[in-house]
């Protein structure tokens, strides 16, 4: 039996206006969307001092402060109040994707900028015109802003105008991207319908853009399918097109549900391009169209392989990552399945990328997907993407088949062997119009909670001690929180 998770989708919109200049997304009258960086804002705004956040790989959350080292608070207070304010600001357990304690998983660094100067920076560089920059990076690992550049060597000369704009060097990471280029074939009829395998979009003149599936998906009752916006004819508009599976001939749809670009200037260039938070459109099936949420495994990974191997399995959707702060991060290892390129595995090289240059095709769409994450592929001599690959799924592998839904891939760089995709928290703020969009998971097993670490066995008798036998030896209840507090201390430094 399964069972269908609900995800309410949103936005945040505002007209209001803060003490601190903020780097949004311009539409209209200053309208206001919310991304992962917009929030790291939030949360300079409330603990100042903030510079950014990340997990490494072993799970650990390290936060940069500016001027911690002067900081004369507690440590433990400090990470107490900085949990919190994460917690609060982003609406979520931000340790839900960690295995490591609570108590031991926080690290503070001494950070130079906090993040309202690095974003005020940002701002100022990606709408300069520089001709030498791909696009810009509120770079959260290492507390500084992130500039993709053409070519390397006119690094020097990048840094000379950013500091003509008041922007110190040290406080630019520079580093060499190629332009991710929008890509429109396992290619071959798969049936029942899943993600990673081709789809041809009708356009008119009888010419048909190829893509691939992202995921099957169910919104407001409507049984489909996701890809590309920018796959259609005129993105943006919904025209009732049809997309087939793989070819013409073999109907499975049409084009039902495809958001406006309706961000416009800010972090939005060239100024003719019109943006959204995700390069996404939705087709719903033809009645009589098979689905299934899973997708079919290739022989190779990493080899260019689109013969599918029925011995290995199909890849199990079983969990969609909606979060924006549980988002994957830096480092992390995503997998691609795409129609022309097959399994390809990458790691993210920069969270909420944003391109500047215009596309070299000059008959694509002058729409582009911000706030990307960018990822660079594993193996050399692997093909990162190609087109046609536009609108494969990106996942994680959890255990064996079973995946997480990360986000669709709309363009990449095979000279660079890099390629791009929007996350599933900014589909979901393209989508807010809609009132739900459900997934058919599988009902999840039974969990067994896990046995307390050493340092939560800890802090329990801390705790213990302060409510029982410290006031049973004369103490007043003050001095016991304060032994309790000394206790918590003695547990972390052990």
């Amino acid at each position: 039996m399964k069972k269908f998770f609900l995800i309410t989708l949103f936005v945040f919109l505002t007209t209001s206006c803060s003490k601190n200049v903020r780097p949004d997304f311009d539409h209209g009258q200053s309208q206001k969307i919310t991304t992962m960086d917009t929030l790291f804002e939030d949360v300079a705004q409330k603990l100042p001092g903030f510079g950014g956040s990340y997990f490494d790989k072993k799970g650990t959350l390290n936060v940069y402060i500016k001027g911690l080292s002067q900081d004369k608070t507690p440590k433990y207070i400090l990470k107490a109040k900085l949990v919190k304010t994460l917690a609060n600001v982003f609406k979520e357990d931000i340790f839900k994707n960690s295995k490591k304690s609570k108590k031991t998983r926080v690290n503070l660094i001494e950070g130079k900028y906090d993040v309202l100067e690095l974003q005020q920076w940002r701002s100022l560089i990606h709408t300069s015109g520089n001709k030498y920059l791909v696009g810009t990076d509120f770079d959260e690992n290492r507390n500084k802003v992130g500039l993709g550049i053409l070519n390397i060597k006119n690094k020097d000369e990048v840094l000379v105008a950013t500091e003509k704009l008041g922007v110190p060097k040290e406080a630019i990471f520079i580093f060499e991207a190629q332009p991710s280029q929008p890509e429109l074939t396992l290619d071959q009829k798969n049936r029942p319908v899943s993600g990673g395998v081709k789809v041809a979009i009708a356009r008119n003149n009888n010419y048909f853009g190829n893509c691939t599936a992202g995921f099957n998906v169910t919104i407001n009752g409507k049984r489909g399918v996701m890809t590309n916006s920018h796959c259609t004819e005129k993105p943006g508009v919904v025209e009732n097109h049809g997309i087939y599976q793989p070819t013409d001939g073999n109907h499975i749809g049409k084009e039902s549900m495809d958001p406006i670009w309706w961000l416009t200037g800010g972090l939005c260039q060239p100024a003719d391009y019109k943006c959204r938070l995700s390069d996404s459109a939705f087709f719903e099936y033809d009645s009589s169209t098979g689905s299934v949420n899973s997708m079919p495994r290739t022989t190779t990974t990493n080899q260019g392989s689109l013969v599918v191997n029925p011995a290995l399995g199909r890849f199990k959707i079983v969990d969609v990552n909606f979060s924006l702060f549980n988002n994957a991060s830096v480092g992390f290892l995503v997998n691609k399945l795409g129609a022309v390129t097959g399994h390809v595995t990458a790691t993210i090289a920069q969270t909420c990328f944003t391109e500047t240059q215009p596309y070299t095709d000059p008959n694509a769409a002058k729409v582009r997907a911000v706030c990307s994450n960018r990822a660079i592929k594993n193996v050399s001599s692997a093909t990162s993407s190609a087109g046609g690959d536009s609108g494969s799924p990106i996942f994680e592998v959890i255990s064996g088949n079973e995946v997480r839904l990360l986000g669709i891939h709309w363009g990449g760089s095979p000279v660079s062997g890099t390629f791009s995709y929007s996350p599933m928290a900014n589909v979901s703020v393209d989508f807010s119009n809609l009132s739900n969009m459900t997934f058919p998971l599988p009902t999840p097993p039974p969990t067994t909670p896990s046995p307390p670490t050493t340092i939560e066995q800890c802090y329990e008798e801390c705790r213990i001690y302060q409510a029982g036998e410290c006031l049973l030896l004369g103490n007043t209840p003050r001095q016991c929180v304060q032994e309790a507090r000394t206790c918590r201390m003695e547990c972390e430094a052990n």
